[in-house]
């Protein structure tokens, strides 16, 4: 599994201030930072799903927490922030987007993503470099 990282460069008075790099990666803090960003791809894709009885397009979020069917298949790494977009624990959820053998796909969430993967990444880059800059100038 690829891991990503951090490096810090070009404030040499950085190192003299562990404390403020270590606030930098607050689980708290990059919770809230990734369901803040993935809360347009929930919205986005309520606005696409179809809607019979409601219970998908109600069950559409974004959290750091999986439903028990979900979170069954999961291992989780405790130095990992996980967050996720999409529906709660429905079958339907899945033969919506994908369709069966006797019905077609009518995808919703994919789509949703493709229209919002920009502001996400945007929206993780601003919070940590706005984070990061605070926490520089102590």
């Amino acid at each position: 599994m690829a891991r990503t990282g951090m490096r810090l460069e070009g404030d040499a008075d950085m190192d003299k201030r562990p404390g403020r790099i270590e606030g930098l990666a607050d689980r708290d803090f990059l919770e809230r930072l990734a369901v803040n960003a993935l809360a347009p791809v929930a919205d986005t894709a309520r606005g696409i799903v179809r809607q019979r009885s409601g219970r998908l397009h109600d069950s559409l979020g974004a959290s750091t927490h999986l439903s028990h069917s979900q979170a069954a298949d999961e291992i989780r790494d405790p130095d990992v922030v996980a967050a996720y977009v999409g529906p709660g624990s429905m079958a339907q959820a899945i033969t919506e987007e994908f369709g069966t053998v006797d019905e077609a796909g009518n995808p919703y969430l994919r789509p949703a993503w493709d229209e919002n993967v920009g502001g996400v990444q945007a929206a993780v880059r601003n919070g940590l470099g706005d984070r990061l800059r605070r926490l520089a100038k102590g």
